[in-house]
């Protein structure tokens, strides 16, 4: 009888901690969805443009609209005869909201990809089954820790993460499809959602197909039991369901493009000391790197096989996914530190097997795992919130100013004229984040010479162009002597230079106009156009 009364203790125990796990896990989701979207939101608050990049997409979308939704075979950006190579999913659902509700390109580039990357919190969810299969607290708190992790939005909300997102969406969804359907070995449905998934990510963007492939080729090895056929058929899918876009690509331009960008990659072989330092910059520099930390953690868990995997996700992926595969790379950070999250908290519980009290044999989440689950919480979202404000990202989009200069050229300079942008000597701006540089040839409609933006799509350009713009960069301190040795080593004559009036002291602008053949045509608060005889 004793024993009885004591099974059903045990047993009314267990239901309520079934539900308060799922009680906590609900909240705890609900936070990661809502938290999420306000440091989404607040990244691209504050601007009447996109942030940042998204100037190339602007003109390939109204490209492809003039071309009446057939991929051309040049795009107009920077007037370079740039194949139009790039995955055009984007472009297709940006030019199609643009044809049936009017709204203008630039507001689509600059709001969709905050939409987007909200969907992202969700398809982490739904793939951290991969990792988590019956831990349901555990995958709310792993995306938790995604929907906040700066890195998992910066370079998603941007004009540019209109493809970056598409992507990442698509890949996160592959990739449960395809854990779904290879580790049961159900196949049908789920296998060929994967496939079409990673046909859509493909479609979207290069570095999150290769991200993909990555991934999967680990996780067939993590599920041992996985036919090696698996991959290889749907490797064979995904060629044949985007073969109506690189098909045409190959008829218009050859191979050409495809071996530019493969040649672009920046593979991060010469990165290994941030391996060694764990500085992966995957969170928030000024702040405690909380998760990188838990993520170290959970490399020792006792579930040693899910931690070695998981490392090997993002220490390898880390070396092999190039440009841009540091931001993919997170779902993974994210998974290793619910990890090590997961093992701080078993080193706390209390095993009181032995004990009379039948009670104490019913693991519980304590008060100290409580309160390190509301640290993690709070401390996550205040570091997310307040990314937007370190090393001048709160300025990465075009100003008023800026946008009305780059119209003037547009209006009042001849087709055949080029011009050229002097960039800031930064430490917190490079080619990859000069917004100015990017959207000058999208907006005025003409070349811009120190672009560096599209040239990965021709073959032996990328290089040249990045040492031209690191060369030009030098000059923003210089000033007039350098820019014209500039034009005398790299043969780069020019009709329009722009300053900057908040990236350049006046004594710049001054030290141009000392010299006769430079003359000032246009000038706003912002922008000052010089016109170059």
């Amino acid at each position: 009888m004793k024993k009885e009364s004591a099974d059903r203790f045990i047993k009314r125990n267990e239901q309520n901690i079934k539900f308060d796990e799922r009680f906590l896990s609900l909240i705890v989701l609900l936070l990661a969805i809502l938290l999420g979207i306000i440091v989404r939101w607040n990244f691209i608050a504050g601007s009447e443009f996109p942030i940042n990049d998204g100037g190339f997409f602007y003109t390939m979308v109204s490209d492809l609209i003039a071309n009446n939704f057939r991929l051309p075979k040049f795009t107009s950006y920077n007037l370079a005869e740039i194949p139009f190579a790039y995955p055009p999913l984007a472009f297709y659902l940006i030019g199609g909201i643009n044809k049936i509700t009017r709204l203008p390109i630039i507001e689509l580039i600059h709001y969709l990809p905050f939409g987007i990357s909200i969907l992202t919190i969700p398809a982490f969810y739904f793939a951290s089954k991969i990792f988590f299969p019956e831990e349901l607290f555990y995958r709310a708190l792993a995306t938790y820790i995604f929907a906040t992790l700066p890195r998992t939005f910066e370079w998603f909300v941007m004009g540019g993460g209109i493809t970056r997102s598409l992507g990442f969406i698509f890949a996160l969804l592959a990739l449960a499809f395809y854990t779904k359907a290879t580790r049961d070995h159900r196949g049908g449905i789920d296998f060929f959602l994967a496939a079409l998934c990673s046909s859509l990510t493909a479609l979207s963007h290069p570095v999150a197909l290769i991200f993909l492939a990555f991934s999967i080729a680990i996780i067939t090895i993590y599920f041992w039991s996985a036919k090696i056929t698996y991959p290889l058929i749907l490797g064979v899918l995904v060629v044949l369901f985007t073969s109506p876009w690189w098909v045409t690509v190959l008829i218009n331009n050859g191979l050409d493009p495809f071996i530019g960008a493969s040649n672009t990659g920046h593979m991060n072989w010469f990165d290994v000391g941030y391996l060694i330092t764990q500085n992966f910059d995957f969170e928030n520099r000024f702040f405690l790197r909380l998760i990188s930390f838990l993520a170290i953690m959970g490399l020792f868990s006792k579930q040693k096989r899910k931690a070695f995997f998981l490392g090997v996700l993002v220490g390898v992926g880390y070396l092999f996914v190039p440009r841009g595969g540091v931001d993919l790379l997170t779902t993974y950070l994210a998974l290793l530190g619910t990890l090590g999250f997961a093992t701080i908290v078993e080193a706390w519980g209390k095993d009181y097997k032995g004990n009379e009290n039948i009670e104490n044999e019913i693991y519980r989440f304590d008060r100290k795992s409580r309160i390190l689950l509301l640290y993690l919480i709070i401390y996550s979202f205040i570091g997310a919130y307040s990314y937007k404000y370190v090393d001048g990202k709160v300025d990465l989009h075009l100003s008023e100013g800026e946008y009305q200069a780059m119209i003037w050229i547009r209006e009042n300079s001849a087709k055949t004229e080029t011009v050229v942008h002097l960039p800031p000597n930064s430490s917190y701006q490079d080619w990859w984040n000069d917004y100015f540089g990017e959207w000058l040839p999208g907006l005025t409609e003409r070349h811009s010479i120190a672009t560096v933006q599209g040239h990965e799509w021709l073959p032996g350009e990328f290089n040249h162009k990045i040492e031209q713009y690191g060369s030009l960069r030098n000059c923003s301190v210089q000033g007039v002597d350098c820019v014209e040795e500039w034009i005398k080593t790299f043969g780069n004559e020019f009709d329009y230079l722009l300053l900057n009036q908040n990236q350049h002291p006046k004594i710049v602008l001054d030290n141009f106009l000392c010299a006769s053949w430079y003359s000032v045509v246009y000038e706003n608060e912002d922008v000052v156009i010089l016109k170059r005889e």
